[in-house]
């Protein structure tokens, strides 16, 4: 929130703040993909019968993270469109 406050409060019109927080959203959403992506030590192939599901939890978990996380996102993006166009 703090990062969207700055980047609206430095941009001189209201398409500059909105292309810009685009940018912030793009760049954290590919963040947040490769933290949830990057090596958490499981092999690429199965060890045992349960890796399976295992992994399609994982899965689950890491999709449902990243789409929280970008609703998050999206909401702060809004609010401070709303702020702006107020």
């Amino acid at each position: 929130m703090i990062a969207t406050v700055l980047v609206v409060s430095l941009s001189s019109t209201a398409r500059a703040a909105w292309g810009r927080l685009c940018l912030i959203n793009g760049i954290m959403s590919i963040a947040l993909a490769a933290a949830s992506v990057e090596g958490r030590g499981q092999p690429l192939w199965p060890v045992d019968s349960s890796y399976e599901s295992a992994l399609d939890r994982a899965m689950q978990w890491s999709l449902g993270h990243v789409i929280l996380t970008a609703a998050a996102y999206f909401a702060g993006a809004i609010a401070a469109a709303a702020m702006l166009l107020v």
